[in-house]
């Protein structure tokens, strides 16, 4: 049997898409001789264009997270920002699997978890607005053992800190 493929086969490998294991399963059967792989050679144009673009978009978010940031430090300031780490994103990929979270939920999730882990068990509040973003019992269980209570209301979250602050006072360092 003759298998053609077109360029998203390509893109598929290249990117670890959804179909990476059917798109592998499929060069293993060509591999193992059981059908004949064919791609038109200028189908591989079209992921070499996808990634030179994809880079240069990368650039340019970087340079624009980068004028952010500075425009941040120059301005007064009443939060840390936590800066993101390439260790950060590669556990986002783990944590989007785990609880299922869509990809940007799985970074803020990621930046989160690293920063309580940093700040070693400090008491917290993980306000957030919309509860089907971080919801669910696995997820209140995962923050509530770094010390983090998860809250799907600022309102909620205000009343919160606002009880504790009145029985302990003030302890920021």
């Amino acid at each position: 049997m003759i298998v053609l493929v077109e360029s998203n086969f390509v893109i598929e490998f290249a990117q670890r898409q959804s179909e990476i294991a059917d798109a592998e399963r499929i060069v293993t059967l060509a591999e193992n001789h059981e059908i004949e792989l064919a791609i038109p050679a200028c189908a591989l144009f079209e992921p070499y264009e996808t990634f030179v673009r994809r880079k240069k978009q990368r650039s340019e978010t970087i340079r624009r997270l980068r004028d952010e940031v500075a425009q941040l430090g120059r301005s007064e300031y009443c939060a840390t920002v936590i800066p993101l780490s390439g260790t950060m994103l590669k556990s986002s990929l783990d944590a989007r699997q785990r609880f299922s979270l869509q990809p940007q939920d799985s970074i803020i999730f990621s930046s989160v978890e690293h920063f309580l882990r940093e700040r070693d068990a400090a008491e917290s509040v993980f306000a957030n607005k919309n509860s089907a973003d971080f919801s669910g019992l696995e997820i209140k269980t995962h923050f509530e053992k770094l010390g983090c209570k998860l809250f799907a209301s600022f309102s909620n979250a205000r009343q919160y800190i606002e009880s504790v602050a009145r029985r302990t006072g003030p302890n920021l360092q």
